[in-house]
């Protein structure tokens, strides 16, 4: 009597790795599209600093020669590194950028701010719920769509992973299950989601599974005017066997003693955890695995105490580093960013004010930072010059206008949305149409 052959228990991390297969060696540098699709769809990262970051130390400066009522910038607390924001030109504008922020400064020519932004709460997980999704959360539930969920659904041209989340939460309420985040805890488990796997089921089971991917066929109406399941099925095939001729796991093996790796070694900083996370996050549009990717770049930002004149400058010069390298490295090819979106931005502000602890505390007025061909170039928004407040703003201009709206996170991603080809109703908010540059085709 033959014995009998107990079949695994298939978590949805193993069913994955188990349809990729192994991959084999391929010669891979310099970098080129991994699934060899459509150059033009768009690719998205958004890019999450976590904690509420201090505004007046990156997106919205004060100059230290001025007088503010109601504004401490605590230069006898900080180092004199930072005690100076620098001038750039934003849009033929000069705009003051904080000291933190050297590491992007090569990238102004892409940037949009948009500040002074009311996020209407000073609590941490309503907050982060609110602007992961532009929607006002029910308490702390989400009630929209993250925004690289909506990325992923306009511009996926059908990646492998369409949309990726590391470390931080993703939501999907409206859209095909598809374009629901595969999500990572640690932006290393990206070699265990795709790594190689032959093996990873017993004999029996995969020549079952191949002779049913075979055999596979719907019952859907021959009148049906959109895909077919049985198609669907067939390019997902197509993109499995295509990936397993490549070592696509090497892409990521930042220790590999390759010219590629050697390159991505020169430019993040590896040793930490915000250069891995963005590293990653490059890697997954540069090998087409991913048309959208949201990390959380850092934590750490919640500081109240005395410490923040020590790690709120530090952290964020770490965040800003990773992400400028990221920057750099999505330019390769996009110098323009004519098919890139890169989102920076935090749950809210710290205080004006130093408290009784020396540090700074909630604060909403907040500053979200975007960097592409989609917007115009510049600032648009402020917030108080004297006391770092929410003022109305002319949806045209972007200046204050008594007559205004108040800039919220709706606006901010309707913006953004229309701008990648979406549809902004779900905000319920106009986009700041002015705002846009060009809008493009999903």
């Amino acid at each position: 009597m033959s014995k009998k052959t107990e079949l695994p228990h298939l978590s949805r991390r193993a069913l994955l790795q188990g349809m990729l297969g192994g991959a084999a060696t391929y010669a891979l540098w310099p970098i080129r599209p991994l699934l060899a699709q459509d150059a033009a769809g768009h690719r998205f990262v958004a890019c999450f600093l976590d904690g509420g970051w201090d505004v007046l130390l990156a997106g919205d400066p004060r100059d230290p020669a001025g007088s503010y009522e109601g504004i401490d910038l605590g230069l006898n607390l900080l180092a004199a590194e930072f005690a100076d924001p620098f001038p750039v030109s934003m849009g033929g504008t000069e705009q003051l950028w904080g000291p933190t922020m050297r590491a992007l400064q090569p990238h102004a020519d892409l940037a949009t701010f948009f500040r002074g932004i009311n996020m209407n709460t000073v609590s941490h997980e309503t907050a982060k719920s609110y602007s992961h999704t532009g929607r006002q959360p029910a308490g702390a539930l989400a009630r929209g769509d993250s925004i690289g969920t909506v990325a992923a659904a306009v511009h996926d041209n059908g990646t492998l992973l369409p949309n990726a989340a590391i470390s931080i939460p993703s939501y999907n309420r409206a859209f095909d299950n598809r374009f629901s985040a595969i999500r990572m805890n640690d932006p290393r488990e990206i070699r265990d989601l795709i790594g190689a796997t032959q093996g990873a089921l017993p004999e029996g089971v995969e020549d079952l599974l191949h002779k049913a991917l075979e055999d596979a066929y719907s019952c859907v109406s021959p009148a049906y005017s959109g895909r077919l399941p049985e198609d669907e099925l067939h390019i997902s095939r197509d993109r499995i066997k295509r990936l397993q001729q490549q070592d696509v796991v090497a892409r990521f093996d930042f220790n590999a003693e390759t010219a590629e790796m050697d390159e991505i070694r020169a430019l993040y900083p590896l040793d930490n955890g915000s250069g891995r996370a963005t590293a990653t996050a490059a890697q997954l549009l540069l090998t087409d695995l991913s048309a959208a990717v949201t990390t959380r770049v850092r934590g750490g930002y919640d500081t109240h105490g005395v410490e923040w004149a020590n790690d709120q400058p530090q952290r964020l010069v770490e965040a800003f580093e990773a992400i400028g390298a990221m920057l750099t490295h999505l330019r390769n090819d996009d110098p323009s960013f004519e098919r890139t979106t890169v989102l920076v931005y935090s749950e809210f502000a710290r205080t004006p004010k130093i408290n009784g602890d020396g540090g700074r505390d909630h604060w909403f007025a907040d500053t979200m930072m975007v960097f592409g061909s989609t917007l115009k170039k510049g600032v648009f928004g402020a917030s108080n010059e004297q006391d770092l407040g929410i003022l109305a703003l002319d949806p045209v201009t972007g200046r204050p206008d008594e007559g205004g709206i108040q800039l919220r996170p709706e606006h901010v991603m309707a913006t953004l949305v229309q701008s990648l080809g979406g549809d902004p109703s779900p905000y319920r908010e106009d986009p700041l149409t002015a705002w846009i540059e060009k809008e493009l085709t999903p």
